[in-house]
């Protein structure tokens, strides 16, 4: 895994080599005898053609001498003759730096990237499979955000962890967003701030995802759903562990308690799968069922050990610390 360092996302000298962009295209020489231009809508790269395809398949199938793609066989030439290629919809500074790398000009390469820009690159590196080139740049690059993955502006780690083929970190991401996600009014599965957690994530991923928390959802409301039960059924069969005179207002009081903090609580089977809550509030949820203290021991006497809150929030936490991840290498192979 990799080592983890503070993060303060600050800017990068990425963007420093690109300050001519603001005041118009600009075109970088990255080749000089370079026999492409790559086209982007802020600037062109003048680059070699058989240093794209052997750092990546798809520019092979893409430029390479036998491509029937449109980029390998459209001529349109620039005033010096050289093939002109659009990717108007790439991001010029992402691929202007992967484009360095590509062409082994490691001193041109910034050493710091901030977190979007990492994004950007993530998404040229998915879309292009320049992931064995780009290491190990990524891993330079990602370790100050390693451990940013639960903080809100930080949610594309889900994607980028795939990309990169992060194994552990996919696993870590994956537990988080199985414990932390919640149902949109849409019937998607967002974070807690509203992002899509299956932007840019295969459907196989996404339900994988979402498979995990329905069933760990089930298991919790299942704990509460026995709880209530036994105490629905106190008339035959009494909860209470003090005993006395009380015992049956005490079983009563931890009943209502426990509908009040879950008024929706129905049978798990029936949802489980609709429930639109993150499991981790749920699992906090027993903390704010009423306790036995103050008034309620002067009147019917201490019955603090027959307290259900206190009972299944201890439970809770088992199951809480029972979820796991998904592991990576399961979903890719």
């Amino acid at each position: 895994m990799l080592k983890r360092k503070h993060s303060t996302d600050g800017p990068s000298n990425m963007a420093d080599e690109h300050q001519a962009t603001r005041a118009g295209p600009v075109t970088l020489v990255i080749d000089p005898e370079g026999d492409l231009y790559m086209q982007f809508d802020s600037g062109s790269l003048l680059v070699s053609r058989k240093a794209l395809s052997l750092s990546s398949p798809v520019f092979l199938a893409m430029l390479g001498a036998n491509s029937k793609f449109r980029e390998g066989t459209d001529m349109t030439l620039a005033h010096n003759g050289v093939q002109i290629v659009s990717f108007e919809d790439d991001n010029f500074e992402a691929m202007t730096t992967l484009a360095r790398i590509i062409h082994l000009q490691s001193d041109n390469v910034p050493a710091t990237m901030t977190f979007k820009q990492l994004y950007q690159v993530a998404v040229m590196c998915d879309k292009y499979d320049l992931k064995r080139c780009l290491w190990p740049w990524t891993e330079i690059w990602a370790t100050p955000y390693l451990d940013c993955y639960a903080r809100q502006g930080y949610e594309e780690w889900l994607f980028m962890s795939i990309v990169f083929q992060y194994d552990d970190l996919f696993n870590e991401v994956t537990r988080h967003l199985v414990i932390n996600s919640e149902m949109s009014e849409q019937g998607t599965l967002v974070t807690t701030t509203g992002f899509d957690i299956g932007e840019g994530v295969s459907s196989t991923i996404l339900e994988r995802i979402t498979k995990s928390r329905a069933e760990t959802m089930f298991v919790v409301l299942d704990l509460y759903w026995q709880e209530f039960c036994k105490l629905r059924a106190s008339n035959t069969a009494r909860v209470c562990k003090v005993g006395g005179l009380n015992v049956a207002k005490c079983d009563a009081l931890n009943l209502g308690s426990l509908y009040q903090q879950f008024p929706e609580l129905q049978d798990p089977r029936q949802t489980s799968g609709a429930c639109r809550k993150t499991v981790k509030s749920m699992i906090e949820a027993p903390a704010g069922i009423l306790e036995f203290s103050g008034a309620l021991i002067f009147k019917f006497g201490d019955h603090r050990p027959c307290a259900v809150g206190s009972r299944l929030a201890a439970k809770a936490r088992k199951l809480l610390d029972a979820v796991q991840g998904l592991d990576l290498n399961d979903i890719v192979c």
